[in-house]
């Protein structure tokens, strides 16, 4: 599970007006006007610098602003439009590690690049969160960067049903200071929501159990019993669980020939059309959502010789 959240540095602006005191020399630090005290003299002037009284290169007020200043000011520097996230989509895979399989939700998305920005640098970032469909609690999960999916995996205890995720896209605005410390500010965009009916993993089922085959001169009946659920039985799988079969696969082939298959839901069927007086080898599998199980072991059955003409061979 994630852990909770950061904590979200705090949104802070700069200073609307930059000033200097006349008498102060040009190569003295400019300052603001919140930061003149309010005990100099009354005859003290004060007044914005003129392009004609520059004797340096203009700057911009990121380049200018005091941590101080920073702090005192209430104005964003970003001047960008807010950044998206579209194209939300969420799908289900899984993952194994080991003999166990894990249910997994990718998510995705596009992002926007932030607009370049001057005296700072931007960074595109992504909270990703998640609330089951009967709770109104938003879980934190994570910060993407861009282009970066999102796998979020359940275990098989875990509680499956409807989820919700929420993806809210951020820009992170940093502003350098001239007294060197840094500055920041959060520009946050609008959600995006996407659900999905969250389901347990399948497990691939057992070998099929008690195969048999009866033949007569043209063909084969092969019957076998529904594989086990049992722990005992899924060892054979690979995995520490199995599922029960959909259908199964009955594969057959002549001595030395090419093999052949179809697919039952039943636990029997009948192969026709074969050779009289042929050798055959017969074998089966079970099936489900989750994968083919092990093969059976092949049986080797022969077809008898009929008394009468030979009917067509296949």
């Amino acid at each position: 599970m994630a852990s909770a959240p950061p904590t979200e540095p705090p949104t802070q602006g700069t200073a609307s007006t930059l000033v200097e005191d006349s008498d102060v020399p040009a190569t003295e630090p400019v300052t603001t006007a919140d930061s003149i005290s309010t005990s100099a003299p009354a005859s003290t002037e004060v007044q914005t610098s003129t392009a004609s009284e520059a004797t340096e290169p203009s700057v911009t007020a990121a380049e200018t602003m005091t941590s101080e200043a920073a702090d005192d000011a209430s104005l964003s520097l970003f001047t960008g439009p807010p950044p998206t996230a579209d194209n939300l989509r969420a799908t289900q895979t899984y993952d194994e590690s080991g003999s166990t399989r894990v249910r997994v939700v990718n998510l995705s998305w596009t992002g926007s690049d932030p607009e370049p920005q001057p005296g700072g640098i931007t960074v595109d970032l992504y909270k990703v969160e998640r609330r089951f469909s009967q709770s109104d609690r938003w879980e934190y999960l994570t910060d993407r960067a861009p282009s970066s999916p999102f796998l979020d995996t359940f275990v098989d205890d875990a509680a499956f049903g409807w989820y919700q995720y929420r993806v809210t896209p951020y820009f992170l605005h940093f502003i350098p200071v001239n007294d060197g410390h840094d500055w920041w500010e959060t520009v946050e965009g609008q959600p995006s929501y996407v659900s999905v009916l969250v389901t347990a993993v399948i497990y691939p089922p057992s070998m099929p159990r008690s195969l048999s085959v009866t033949t007569t001169a043209t063909s084969a009946t092969v019957s076998w019993a529904a594989p086990t659920t049992s722990d005992e039985g899924c060892e054979e799988t690979g995995y520490d669980r199995c599922d029960p079969a959909t259908s199964y696969v009955v594969a057959f082939a002549p001595a030395g020939g090419a093999w052949h298959s179809i697919t039952t839901t039943s636990t029997s069927h009948i192969l026709d059309g074969l050779r009289t007086g042929a050798t055959y080898f017969v074998n089966v599998r079970a099936t489900n959502d989750g994968g083919h199980g092990p093969v059976t072991p092949s049986v080797r059955v022969a077809t008898s010789l009929p008394s009468g003409p030979l009917p067509p061979s296949r």
